[in-house]
């Protein structure tokens, strides 16, 4: 069994603004809703599951050394924003962690002889996504042509959820860039299955679900619309199949 520790972790973003360097912990959780469903006389207790989102609430806690410039400007949103992680190497088809994260707490401790550190708490808006990376953090320019591919082994059914994180973006004359999952199933001949909206400034990021057949293969190309030169765009790209 493989082990990992703070040097294994890929990538953690928010809302496209790369957060790894400044935190110190990340811990994330799933809870299914359950309600007491016995009554007066029953001789063993029931439960029924209740709520809503794939009936399981989702959070994620991360831990940081205060930062009054890059991190806070990531937290101090009001709106949902993606968070998406890597904790096992910045490696295409690792684990990936996804959610469309609502800021619930954020609390900043003081120290004496310390480093002030900050705790931000996320509701996912929806479930949270586990997949695995299709695209790795790293910069890319026009030379770029699609990622390693990604083999599931067989086809999914249901449909799937995409993320994009774009931490930098230079576009040296061009217009916008374009991010797509396509999917294959001979990787050969590739179609596209999600497109992401055009990004033109970083930070960025997106969440996109698709429904009906996601083929074997998958993986991720990069449009440059227009021309320009001493481009490059740093992002990342995981996506979650709906097997259910």
């Amino acid at each position: 069994m493989a082990l990992f520790g703070a040097p294994d972790v890929g990538f953690v973003l928010l809302g496209g603004r790369s957060l790894a360097g400044y935190l110190t912990e990340i811990a994330d959780g799933q809870e299914i809703v359950l309600k007491e469903t016995h009554g007066l006389g029953d001789t063993a207790d029931q439960w029924a599951v209740v709520g809503t989102n794939g009936q399981v609430m989702s959070n994620v806690k991360l831990t940081a050394i205060y930062n009054s410039t890059d991190l806070i400007t990531a937290v101090d949103v009001a709106t949902t924003q993606e968070l998406m992680y890597n904790l096992q190497g910045n490696t295409i088809n690792e684990d990936f962690v996804g959610i469309d994260g609502v800021k619930g707490t954020v609390v900043r401790n003081g120290q004496k002889e310390e480093f002030h550190t900050v705790e931000i708490d996320f509701k996912a808006e929806n479930a949270m996504d586990k997949g695995v990376v299709l695209a790795h953090l790293t910069a890319r320019d026009d030379t770029f042509v699609a990622t390693t591919t990604v083999d599931n082994s067989a086809s999914s059914a249901n449909g799937a959820v995409g993320y994009l994180g774009v931490s930098a973006l230079t576009l040296g004359g061009y217009t916008n860039i374009i991010v797509k999952i396509r999917d294959s199933t001979d990787d050969i001949s590739y179609a596209d299955h999600i497109t992401f909206a055009a990004v033109t400034a970083a930070p960025a990021s997106e969440r996109l679900t698709s429904t009906g057949t996601v083929n074997r293969y998958a993986h991720v190309t990069i449009t440059w619309t227009g021309a320009g030169s001493g481009e490059t765009c740093t992002f990342a790209v995981g996506m979650r199949r709906n097997h259910f």
